[in-house]
């Protein structure tokens, strides 16, 4: 059985719905798939996840869940407790399993300053998020060397798409443009990030379950960067709308590129994204259209 950590986030409603039957999820809040084994279930609560790891007979673990807000990543304290301290819990209870597979971030990228970024690149992480998952791969990797846990760091860089969290830029600026409200646009537009669709994402995830692997980080991206003025162009063309832009100054969390260097998914996983930019962003707007009727 694989068991899926923060099952009820938008990652994890995709992930859990694409796994079916081989898999268990645990969360704060119940899935929004029907039909799925669930746990209600903290990652704080050592105890209940052990009981249900061995009560599931679990042997492979998908852990998604996290705080995950760089901008509101200013309470220390509440990202050391869920992104580190439940992090190393689980993986306590994790050990003799035959895979862990670890979602790390780009954020740990940060502010390095020539992508795209290869899984060997420079690491300067300028928030909190960005350290805890930074942190967070070398507990995986501690693991994976003493106690042989194959555990796997995949850094998801943007992703996007249907059921994607209020807050995420692509549904945020879809709502904003289909009702004719401005766009708060941070900076001049011409920052740019490596958006990929969720769907490459779960079968990324599901590429590294099949394989087996363990001791390795790798980037799930698509290797283009896309600026922020060109998505929202792509967005307002979708819906047929023209966007209204409303400048503000950038953030000091914000980072000017992100791209992935894809090639070690593509030789460790056999994995290459299918969802183009334009492509995923016609499918969301779509979702987004038919959700609101």
């Amino acid at each position: 059985m694989i068991l899926v950590t923060g099952c009820s986030g938008f990652i994890g409603t995709h992930l859990l719905r694409a796994l079916g039957p081989r898999a268990v999820g645990i969360d704060v809040r119940p899935p929004r798939v029907e039909g799925v084994r669930f746990h209600h279930a903290d990652i704080q609560d050592t105890a209940a996840i052990a009981e249900i790891i061995r009560a599931e007979h679990v042997t492979r673990v998908v852990h998604l869940a996290a705080l995950s807000d760089i901008r509101g990543s200013t309470n220390a304290d509440s990202y050391m407790d869920i992104n580190i301290r439940a992090l190393a819990n689980l993986l306590e209870a994790c050990k003799g399993l035959k895979q862990f597979v670890f979602a790390s971030s780009s954020a740990v990228y940060g502010g390095n300053r020539h992508p795209p970024f290869a899984e060997t690149a420079e690491l300067e992480p300028l928030s909190i998020y960005g350290i805890t998952k930074r942190t967070g791969e070398m507990l995986c990797h501690y693991y994976f060397k003493k106690y042989g846990l194959p555990c796997v760091s995949l850094r998801f860089f943007t992703v996007y798409g249907e059921g994607g969290r209020d807050d995420q830029a692509v549904r945020t600026f879809t709502r904003l443009i289909s009702e004719g409200q401005p766009i708060r646009r941070f900076g001049d537009g011409q920052s740019s990030r490596d958006y990929i669709h969720v769907s490459d994402v779960v079968s990324g995830i599901q590429a590294c379950l099949d394989v087996g692997v363990g001791g390795e980080v790798i980037n799930l991206g698509t290797g283009r960067s896309v600026s922020l003025n060109t998505l929202i162009d792509l967005i307002g063309a979708a819906l047929g709308k023209r966007p209204v832009i409303e400048p503000v100054q950038d953030i000091t969390e914000n980072v000017e590129t992100t791209c992935a260097d894809v090639a070690k998914a593509r030789r460790v996983l056999g994995w290459t994204p299918q969802v183009s930019i334009e492509e995923g962003i016609a499918r969301f707007v779509r979702w987004y259209q038919a959700s609101r009727e």
